[in-house]
């Protein structure tokens, strides 16, 4: 009796020796398993931080094309301003020049040949003559000007083209 007593309480132990030895293996594999995730875990917090890293990046990427793109319209705004106002006093002064070569062609160079001929007054030749030589230099002036405006506007055509190709870009 005592035997089978002893028996019978040496099978529980080494049931319950078991057991323990199953709840410990479980405990490492659940051990082993926490510390994977937590690898998994640390990993993608620095895949995370890099990515935020990339995307703060490309933020200031943007901002900075955004500004030059700003700019660059603001840029281009003002050459098409000053196009504007330099055409317009293109035509201004075509239209000034106009006028003044209809009056010098109704006026025509028989104007000066009469006063040549007539020497009555030579000072009024004179004068009469001084005055057609300023017009005739304010007409070149004029002409010159016209032609310095001319070359203005094909280089603000360039540079606006130059502008848009950048704002294009």
């Amino acid at each position: 009796l005592c035997l089978c007593a002893f028996q019978a309480h040496g099978a529980g132990v080494d049931t319950k020796e078991a057991e323990l030895k199953q709840v410990r293996g479980r405990i490492e594999s659940i051990r082993r398993a926490i510390h994977a995730d937590a690898e998994r875990r640390d990993a993608l917090t620095g895949q995370l931080r890099d990515a935020d890293m990339r995307i703060q990046s490309a933020r200031e990427r943007l901002a900075a094309v955004r500004a030059r793109r700003v700019a660059s319209e603001e840029r281009l705004a003002e050459l098409k301003s000053e196009r504007a106002d330099t055409e317009r006093k293109i035509v201004q002064e075509r239209e000034s020049l106009g006028s003044e070569l209809r009056v010098a062609y109704m006026n025509g160079r028989q104007e000066q040949l009469k006063l040549l001929l007539n020497q009555r007054d030579p000072a009024r030749l004179g004068r009469m003559m001084a005055y057609y030589g300023y017009f005739g230099r304010a007409r070149a002036e004029r002409i010159t000007s016209i032609t310095e405006h001319l070359a203005h506007v094909e280089l603000l055509e360039e540079s606006i083209a130059a502008e848009t190709k950048k704002l294009r870009t």
